[in-house]
């Protein structure tokens, strides 16, 4: 009795330490910094309410997942409409005629012809089903309150963006102001347009708390040209009316790097969750700190929305305080931006950079055999070491290339051109010595003489749209930077 007592004992012992030592991974999505109820990132490979676990759903038809996501940095929801693929959610979502609601995505490379089902809640309890509706119409956007489920190619009830979208990441946003009975469109951040639904069928006949699916109608009789094909993207829901500033946020701030304390110099606080990374650069009071041949920071594998007529603004604030200068014509490198060519192209080649020379910044643009300089001027700049700068630039093909010195413009190249932007970016902060084994690791050192400097950059913001210079001074203004004379 004893001996079998001892090996079902030591036979559980056994278990126990066999099975302590696998460790299940655990994947948790990134903590996007926008204002949600529920929030779909599809980050884990599946759909999970990333908020309160509550909303979470089920894929039919080998939906796949696939990476990059629209920031770079996760996954998105692939969606093959030949295959009739969709998301059902498995609880009913708390839709009203009564509450307010706001529904923003990232849609990518969807296939703009036909009639698209993007997201369907449907009233279950009558037939036809009424359903709120939202998708795309050849490339212009829609939404309806109750869409009849047997007609959906009826475009009476639906509210039609003004403006198309293209084939490429777009930021949709859809409102219903209760209060008002106003249904709304934005596109990448932008109000698109409205209609008062005040006194119509459609509002009287909206439920909104019936079944929900994400790529398809909810209907066994339907085209296959209904279902999506695209790419979907940080889904959200918030029970309450997002201002217009808070939807341009959402959708042009790509990044931004406060380095507020040491724990967390690589979280963005932006919208995107994009996570950078350094070398050799150190937290201090004031922000981050540059002092090696070696520091830098990066943030890569992001993309900007306008692939063709795309616009970006970059500020952040910087002072230097030493420079090694061994010539007069040494260069200090600030930033560098570079792309990839192609969807598979594993190396980056340089698009842009941005350096201090002769007592003057500089932007240099090297895209699409474009040559050009736009230089500070020494008037305006009064360049001084060991003192903070605000440094605003701006690049439009439509508008030209402008640099804000402290809110002021200080630089202006007026010409415009239309470029197509290729498919991926990285952003680099510092001057890293180049690594000759790796030739391309630094594209954009090759054509400067390069010296070593100590400073710092605080607040470092990428916008995929052009700011304006209020927008720049109130940056400025709201900005805490004590050692700023």
């Amino acid at each position: 009795m004893i001996i079998c007592i001892t090996a079902v004992i030591l036979g559980a012992v056994l278990r126990t330490r066999k099975s302590s030592s696998i460790t299940a991974s655990v994947c948790k999505s990134r903590q996007f910094k926008i204002t949600a109820d529920i929030l779909w990132s599809f980050d884990c490979s599946s759909v999970t309410d990333d908020i309160g676990e509550m909303y979470n759903g089920i894929t039919f038809n080998n939906i796949v997942y696939v990476n990059p996501d629209f920031s770079g940095q996760g996954k998105a929801l692939n969606l093959d409409s030949n295959k009739k693929q969709y998301v059902d959610i498995i609880h009913s979502l708390q839709f009203s005629k009564r509450t307010s609601f706001t529904i923003s995505m990232w849609i990518g490379y969807a296939y703009l012809w036909g009639d698209t089902v993007i997201f369907n809640n449907c009233d279950m309890n009558l037939y036809p089903y009424d359903c709120l509706t939202m998708g795309i119409s050849d490339r212009n956007v829609f939404i309806s309150l109750a869409q009849n489920e047997q007609s959906y190619f009826d475009a009476v009830n639906r509210l039609f963006s003004k403006h198309g979208i293209d084939r490429q990441w777009n930021y949709l946003s859809f409102q219903f102001d209760s209060t008002a009975g106003i249904i709304s469109i934005y596109i990448n951040g932008y109000f698109d347009r409205s209609k008062n639904l005040t006194g119509t069928e459609d509002l009287n006949k909206f439920v909104g708390n019936g079944t929900t699916r994400i790529g398809g109608p909810i209907s066994s009789n339907t085209s296959v040209f209904l279902y999506a094909q695209t790419m979907l993207d940080q889904i959200s829901i918030s029970y309450h009316l997002k201002s217009a500033t808070e939807l341009l946020r959402e959708a042009s701030l790509l990044f931004h790097y406060q380095f507020k304390n040491s724990s967390n110099i690589h979280d963005d606080s932006g919208p995107n969750a994009i996570k950078a990374y350094s070398q050799n650069v150190y937290y201090i009071e004031d922000g981050l700190y540059f002092n090696t041949t070696t520091s830098f920071f990066k943030a890569s594998e992001f993309t900007i929305i306008q692939l063709n007529d795309y616009t970006y603004s970059i500020a952040f604030w910087i002072r230097i305080s030493d420079i090694d200068l061994l010539m007069d014509n040494q260069s200090i490198l600030i930033f560098e931006l570079k792309a990839k060519t192609s969807l598979g192209a594993l190396d980056y080649s340089c698009f842009s950079y941005f350096y201090w020379q002769y007592n003057v910044f500089h932007y240099e643009l090297l895209r699409s055999q474009i040559g050009l300089t736009v230089s500070t001027s020494n008037d305006t700049t009064q360049f001084e070491m060991a003192k903070w700068f605000h440094i605003t630039v701006i690049d439009s093909p439509t508008n030209g290339i402008f640099l804000y010195i402290n809110g002021q413009l200080s630089g202006l190249y007026n010409n415009t051109s239309t470029i197509s932007i290729t498919y991926r970016l990285d952003m680099t902060l510092g001057t890293p010595m180049i690594d000759e084994s790796l030739p391309n690791k630094w594209p954009c050192f090759d054509s400067l003489i390069r010296a070593q400097w100590k400073g710092t950059i605080n607040d470092f913001r990428f916008y995929a749209r052009q700011l304006t210079q209020s927008e720049i001074l109130d940056i400025i203004k709201n900005q805490n930077i004590t050692s700023q004379k």
